[in-house]
């Protein structure tokens, strides 16, 4: 039986229990009022046998799905989700289910973007990462500083650019000067490229690159340590690992991408939301199938990003919850090292 026939097996009188409806009896028959119009008399009747119901006063009719729907006005994935909380039933169809057409509402039309003159092309971005490497610079900061798993750095396929001037060079030979421009690896591209940097390639849950974030390993002001693509929105990192969580199954949520990577070190399911302008309110179709824990960073800025999540969370009757890092620790990145180091 798949979960959209286990779902319509259930009790209907169970359902509309659940949902808070009061279902008298009426001369053996049972009805009630129905909860989508105003209905003074019971016009809204349940058949055991179908497990069905239907509104003579409206003419709605339906399964358990759309009664849920009709009650909570919700649509068909919230439904299922709500069904998953309810019986505590970890369905598959929840955590994949409309997942593909949200993914597209992360990348705006072109008429709607901040910056219509970028557009994500995923084949430069790939192309980059295939025509790069850890440089020795790389290699000592994520593995000697940060002291981060190697598998996880090679799975994420993080690379970095040892001299940005000659790499520029031969992408431009490669895709030229008006493709890299609109790439948003072009003219007026951050400091951070020019510092021999590690390079973050941000997925998304179709596993194509549309996003790249440099994180300088020279000697720079922090303000100019990390620079993303220029004109190109920023996502969430990470975001594949949503396609192989279960239902409930527990998710942190870092601001920084070396947190992330730590947690990831560590076994955790984790991903990151870069601050909150790179928050988007729809990011909360992702997040809300999973039991979600944030661990933000110890200033404003980490406070700020929690609470827009939370915010979200709260606005669907959800919660998320927060660990605090101990005093000291600016980061959970610090907090690992410290650990690993004993």
């Amino acid at each position: 039986m798949n979960d959209i026939n286990k779902i319509k097996s259930l009790d209907i009188l169970d359902v509309a229990h659940k949902l808070g409806i009061e279902i008298p009896s009426y001369r053996h028959k049972i009805r009630c009022v129905c909860e989508g119009h105003e209905d003074k008399n019971p016009s809204m009747s349940f058949h055991n046998r179908s497990q069905t119901w239907k509104c003579f006063s409206c003419g709605k009719s339906g399964d358990s799905i759309s009664l849920v729907q009709e009650v909570n006005r919700c649509s068909f994935p919230d439904a299922i989700l709500w069904f998953s909380k309810q019986y505590g039933w970890d369905y598959s169809l929840t955590k994949n289910i409309n997942y593909r057409k949200i993914d597209k509402t992360i990348i705006r039309k072109k008429e709607e973007r901040k910056n219509p003159e970028f557009e994500i092309r995923s084949d430069i971005y790939q192309w980059i990462i295939d025509n790069t490497s850890l440089t020795a610079n790389a290699t000592n900061f994520l593995f000697e500083t940060r002291m981060l798993s190697p598998s996880i750095i090679e799975k994420l396929n993080i690379k970095s650019i040892d001299n940005m001037n000659s790499f520029r060079a031969k992408a431009l030979k490669e895709w030229g000067e008006e493709a890299l421009n609109k790439s948003g690896f072009g003219k007026g591209i951050g400091y951070a490229w020019y510092c021999k940097p590690i390079i973050f390639p941000y997925y998304n849950l179709e596993g194509k690159i549309i996003q790249l974030q440099a994180r300088a390993t020279l000697p720079v002001d922090s303000r100019k340590r990390y620079s993303n693509l220029k004109g190109i929105e920023t996502c969430m990192y990470n975001m594949p690992i949503l396609n192989s969580l279960h239902f409930d199954e527990r998710l942190y949520i870092f601001e920084g991408v070396t947190d992330c990577l730590s947690a990831l070190s560590l076994n955790l399911n984790a991903i990151a939301i870069p601050g909150v302008p790179a928050y988007k309110e729809n990011y909360i179709e992702f997040l809300k199938p999973f039991n979600v824990v944030m661990v933000p960073d110890q200033d404003i800025y980490g406070q700020n990003l929690f609470n827009r999540i939370n915010k979200s969370f709260n606005k669907i009757s959800l919660n998320m919850s927060m660990i605090k890092l101990p005093e000291g620790f600016k980061d959970f990145s610090d907090y690992y090292v410290e650990k690993k180091k004993g």
